[in-house]
């Protein structure tokens, strides 16, 4: 899938890179819990974006199904 270069689905913020990285390919989905506090400003950013990337890979695993099957169907 040709990335979309912002995150699907969810708000934009300072780890917008690591939504792109992951859609490129270049990070697993485990790897946005630590992009998200590692690109962070600030220690107390970087502990907001442990559990915002937590969300982040839950929501990749649970709805990865839906969007696909939604993005194809565009595609037709």
């Amino acid at each position: 899938m040709m990335p979309d270069f912002e995150c699907t689905l969810w708000p934009e913020g300072w780890w917008q890179a690591c939504c792109v990285a992951h859609d490129l390919g270049q990070m697993p989905d485990s790897g946005f819990l630590w992009c998200v506090a590692q690109t962070a400003s600030n220690p107390v950013l970087a502990a907001i974006g442990l559990l915002i990337g937590a969300i982040m890979v839950v929501g990749v695993k649970l709805f990865r199904p839906i969007y696909r099957q939604l993005k194809r169907r565009k595609n037709v």
